[in-house]
């Protein structure tokens, strides 16, 4: 069996490159520090160290040691901190992105009642549509939205976003309702901003899928916006489902090529790799994924 005190203290004698310095480190004598490894050494029948005057080198079965001892003190310490975190409710600090579409709709309402749930807990929301590097600008986790593009993050899907073609009645009776996907370019459009103003709506029936290519009348972030544009009779939007149920409930909104479905965006959360996981973003991303489901009409 291994001796994990031993493997951490020749990882410390490698990395410092002397018995000496590696004995300063951890508070212990240079004799202890020796003795450890030799015993280490003696366990896997082979040197991993090489020892000069000057200098402490590794062998090559050390070079091949090393990195593994690394891994699992990493290991080792990463359980004993989730064992550890087990019992105690999590507490500090979550900074986390969000794209303006879900924020007001989804993602604040779950982070509160995830505040609520955890009262230890602070959370800084950044309500943003730009994609932020998490690791370079200190950021726990991001939900973002559409294709991910970064394969160095760790992501979990955690909702579908649909969408419905809706207008108005005030409008509908004004510029009647398109019949096929093909007809948005004869009516006026209210959708997401985009950087060319123009945005692709996907339509599929059957086996059949058509790109329409429309551009907005109004082009916004701010899905509040978006709505009360859509509502007040400006033009057809392609919105998503959880913002539409109660307008279409009370008709206030109607919806449109109904024998169409708009295809949707897969909703993420993502969070830096690292072999320790605070257990307060677990729980976080477990709270997300229920809260989402939970909202689906």
């Amino acid at each position: 069996m291994h001796d994990l005190t031993a493997m951490r203290i020749f990882v410390r004698v490698a990395e410092a490159g002397s018995f000496a310095a590696a004995a300063r480190g951890l508070g212990l004598s240079t004799s202890v520090v020796s003795h450890h490894v030799a015993k280490l050494e003696r366990s896997l029948g082979t040197a991993l160290l090489q020892r000069t005057t000057r200098r402490i080198g590794l062998t090559e079965a050390g070079g091949r040691y090393l990195p593994r001892a690394n891994a699992i003190l990493e290991e080792s310490d990463a359980l004993l901190h989730e064992m550890q975190a087990l019992g105690a409710s999590p507490s500090g600090r979550l900074r986390v992105s969000v794209p303006p579409g879900i924020a007001e709709s989804l993602a604040a309402p779950a982070i509160l009642e995830f505040m609520d749930d955890y009262d230890g807990m602070t959370v800084a929301l950044d309500v943003t549509d730009r994609v932020v590097d998490l690791v370079a600008e200190g950021y726990d986790a991001a939900i973002r939205t559409g294709a991910l593009t970064d394969s160095s993050e760790k992501a979990r899907r955690i909702a579908d976003l649909a969408f419905t073609v809706c207008a108005s009645p005030d409008y509908i009776a004004r510029r009647g309702a398109p019949l096929r996907p093909g007809d948005l370019a004869g009516h006026d459009i209210v959708h997401w901003f985009t950087r060319s103003g123009r945005s692709v709506w996907t339509f599929v029936r059957g086996d059949d899928a058509v790109d329409i290519t429309v551009t907005g009348r109004l082009i916004t972030n701010s899905m509040p916006s978006l709505l009360a544009a859509t509502k007040s009779g400006m033009g057809i939007a392609a919105l998503p489902d959880f913002a539409v149920g109660p307008p279409l409930a009370d008709g206030s909104l109607v919806s449109l090529l109904g024998d169409y479905t708009v295809i949707g965006l897969p909703i993420w959360i993502t969070w830096p790799v690292s072999r320790i996981e605070p257990r307060k973003l677990r729980l976080l991303i477990d709270h997300l994924v229920a809260a989402f489901d939970a909202r689906r009409p």
